[in-house]
């Protein structure tokens, strides 16, 4: 596979006309279904049945957070949190 050689101007310029996507912080006690699903030994499928049910029943509360997801970029997740 042949590479360009990089070129630091136009790396100035790439940096300089598109800034880097916002990520949010994710606070403390915040979960992903992915994660959930990890800790708890099951299937994700499993775990989004669950976390549909108990939002609905107000047991968890959902927010979207700006985070960054593998190779796609920046997208907003749902995190999940048992309500207080």
């Amino acid at each position: 596979m042949k590479t360009k050689p990089t070129d630091p101007e136009l790396a100035a310029w790439c940096a300089a006309l598109v800034p880097p996507p916002a990520v949010d912080v994710v606070p403390e006690g915040y979960f992903t279904a992915v994660q959930l699903a990890e800790k708890l030994g099951r299937a994700r499928a499993s775990v989004g049945h669950w976390l549909t049910d108990a939002v609905a029943a107000g047991k968890v509360e959902t927010k979207k957070f700006r985070v960054a997801a593998g190779n796609r970029g920046v997208y907003p997740t749902p995190h999940y949190r048992i309500k207080k």
